[in-house]
């Protein structure tokens, strides 16, 4: 985004994502319609709920909100039909330290000063999770991210109670009492972080033959002893098969043949493991609209960065870290609240995982600090 673009957008008069009432009609119309007080319709429920599912390598291709058409993330299309789902969404980075310090800081590495993980975030930055704090809400982090851990400071803001060393999943207890509270209590509000990972390699084949059961067209004539060998093939051979390949292919003479068949084999896992993810988000979204919370809630599904798979003439294959391949940098980002506060559709407008953190508070309503160092955008 050109830096003027950046500097002026939060001053635009029409947002990206909102629409309330008159509002949503051009200025001539919308004056006209106040004066016949013809937009009576009740503002939204302010939210009380805002939950930030980041999560680590995917792949957006796999989702069916970017035009996958395997079937394999039901959840993420129902969520992308109640949502906004942001087409060219872009993260800093292709490693997870550094995409995640932009994503909760708002900043980039020149700001957040994470070049490369691990690495403390500097005590300086006013991290998302103490922006909601200081608005009253109560911030809570579920991760067991190694790269965004609350020992690197990732969590400042955060008490120590509300931190959960697991991924947070629909049925985890500690949700589960929040959900509670927030019900019980209408003045109570919460802020919800998860980070963690099911989609990183060496992935695993825990999945893979309920997933060819569901989908076996993606099996293709493909066996689950062949997937398996190419799996331990992979495995005792995945820095150099990432790193090397060309060099890797030669000493262990793989012919053509084997080397489509190892990529076939190993895209599988890859999607098996982003069922596995839907199933996760499934979990928590219905957790939180079982609980009638929905209409005080904003969800936002992302990632920090994505995955490049197998192509021939790649440098890199099956990893994210050493280039700018289009599927490591451009990532998912969905947004889903109440219908008046976020009109479900898609947008395809270039934006950036530091407008993450800007955006959210924008949607509760709550105004950043000028020295809170956010170079990102309230879209």
């Amino acid at each position: 985004m050109p830096a003027s673009r950046a500097v002026h957008a939060p001053r635009r008069r029409w947002s990206l994502l909102r629409r309330r009432g008159c509002l949503a009609l051009p200025p001539p119309i919308a004056l006209i319609a106040l004066g016949l007080l013809a937009c009576t319709a009740e503002p939204p429920p302010a939210p009380r709920l805002v939950v930030l599912y980041a999560t680590c390598t995917v792949n957006k291709d796999f989702l069916s909100p970017y035009g996958a058409v395997s079937g394999a993330t039901p959840a993420l299309a129902r969520f992308g039909r109640e949502a906004v789902v942001f087409g060219s969404h872009q993260t800093e980075a292709g490693i997870s330290g550094p995409a995640f310090a932009s994503i909760y800081s708002g900043a980039q590495a020149d700001r957040h000063g994470v070049f490369k993980h691990p690495k403390k975030l500097p005590t300086e930055l006013h991290l998302i999770f103490e922006a909601f704090a200081g608005a009253g809400f109560a911030p809570h982090y579920w991760t067991p991210q190694v790269m965004s851990r609350p020992g690197h400071r990732y969590a400042q803001g955060v008490p120590k109670e509300n931190i959960v060393r697991e991924k947070l999943t629909g049925d985890d207890d500690q949700f589960r009492a929040l959900l509670d509270r927030l019900r019980s209590d209408p003045e109570y509000r919460a802020l919800v972080v998860t980070s963690f990972s099911v989609t990183h390699d060496p992935w695993d084949l825990d999945d893979v033959e309920e997933h060819l059961t569901r989908h076996p067209e993606q099996g293709r004539g493909l066996t689950f002893d062949e997937i398996r060998a190419d799996h331990e093939l992979f495995k005792s051979n995945r820095i150099a098969l990432q790193t090397r390949f060309a060099q890797t292919v030669e000493r262990l003479g793989l012919s053509d043949a084997r080397i489509e068949r190892i990529a076939r084999s190993l895209e599988i896992l890859y999607a098996s493991k982003i069922g596995l993810l839907d199933a996760y988000f499934a979990g928590v979204v219905d957790a939180i609209d079982e609980s009638g919370l929905a209409p005080e809630s904003v969800i936002a599904f992302t990632a920090d960065h994505g995955e490049a798979l197998y192509e021939r003439g790649r440098a890199f294959n099956w990893t994210h870290a050493p280039d700018l391949a289009p599927e490591v940098i451009h990532v998912p980002w969905i947004v889903r609240a109440h219908p008046d506060l976020v009109a479900p559709r898609r947008i395809d407008d270039v934006t950036r995982s530091i407008d993450v953190y800007p955006t959210l508070a924008g949607l509760a309503g709550i105004a950043l600090p000028p020295d809170a160092g956010v170079a990102g955008v309230d879209l």
